[in-house]
């Protein structure tokens, strides 16, 4: 249990600092004592109402809590590499039609991209598998349009990063997750898994022993706004949590929203006919015609190595260093 530092509003209307010792879910005593401490609080704010940013924070903790339980390889954080900011860059303006974000480290040489997925259990369940793949490419024009660039030197590392977890006790599996992926709390390996502070340990150390010092990381998550980012988000930025996002991570970017905000693109729908940018869709129609199927679709490394795949795609390489297709990690 660890003591936090509680501020109780006296008549006079001052901050009185208290320390009390709060565990979840709490106990009797402490709910007396939270109790005692509103009798000073001002009637105004006793009445007031929760906003609805409010209320949604007290879901996300309620989900983080069950997501995990605090234990002692939690306290043991990766060592973090120094990571040159952007700012800290001595370099020229950033060049009309590229991204004003992430230019220069890819002209440089020193953007890394990471595939992620991750398949859920649900609202009320959290992460079951995660999955990475570290690729590297350097891109340059090819002439003098940028419509034009192209990728050499792709370097795709084969030490991907593939765990699935455990969720904490009292997590609730959502049918619907289970049906699409197949897992359930009596698979065997989620049953034999570690929890989601011992797997994001080992994420975190497997990140940084297979990027450099000087590296930053562009997370590519594909369709990931509505899924992915946003658990990782719950996992690292939510209140409460003791987890965090290592540094090195400094930009997102969504090949979904890229192919369907640059009409150009040749995987656009303009140009494929395609009813859906599903990635088992547009990983079928870039592949020989014999390939029929993506094998394995939801297990989230199958899907980190296919959103790999397209994203390597020369048809896709010109648009990766364009103005809306990389944004910052914290937007």
């Amino acid at each position: 249990m660890t003591p936090n530092r509680t501020m109780m509003a006296s008549t006079t209307g001052k901050a009185i600092p208290m320390l009390m010792t709060i565990t979840y879910p709490p106990s009797w005593s402490t709910v007396r004592q939270i109790r005692m401490i509103t009798m000073f609080l001002p009637l105004d704010r006793m009445m007031r109402r929760p906003t609805s940013h409010q209320t949604n924070l007290a879901k996300m903790r309620s989900t983080v809590w069950m997501q995990r339980q605090k234990s002692p390889v939690a306290e043991v954080a990766a060592v973090e590499p120094i990571v040159t900011r952007t700012e800290d860059i001595d370099a020229p303006p950033v060049p009309s039609g590229r991204n004003e974000h992430a230019h220069h480290y890819i002209d440089r040489g020193k953007a890394v991209f990471l595939s992620l997925d991750v398949e859920t259990g649900g609202e009320y369940c959290g992460i079951l598998q995660l999955s990475a793949e570290i690729y590297r490419m350097t891109i340059k024009p090819d002439g003098s349009s940028k419509n034009k660039d192209k990728a050499t030197d792709v370097r795709r590392d084969t030490n991907t990063f593939n765990e699935y977890v455990k969720p904490g006790e009292g997590a609730i599996f959502a049918e619907a997750c289970t049906r699409i992926h197949g897992l359930s709390e009596n698979t065997p390996c989620i049953k034999n898994a570690s929890e989601i502070d011992v797997v994001w340990s080992q994420f975190v150390s497997w990140m940084n022993n297979n990027t450099a010092r000087d590296e930053v990381i562009i997370i590519v998550a594909y369709n990931g706004e509505k899924c992915r980012m946003k658990w990782l988000w719950k996992l690292t930025q939510a209140p409460f949590t003791h987890l965090s996002l290592p540094s090195k991570i400094k930009f997102f970017m969504d090949p979904y929203k890229v192919m369907d905000h640059y009409k150009t693109c040749k995987l656009n729908k303009k140009f494929t006919k395609l009813d859906s940018y599903e990635l088992e869709v547009m990983w079928k129609y870039i592949q020989l015609p014999e390939i029929k199927n993506l094998n394995g679709a939801h297990n989230s490394l199958v899907d980190t190595i296919a959103q790999t795949e397209l994203f390597v795609h020369p048809d896709f390489i010109p648009f990766i260093n364009r103005p809306a297709a990389i944004q910052l990690g914290d937007k």
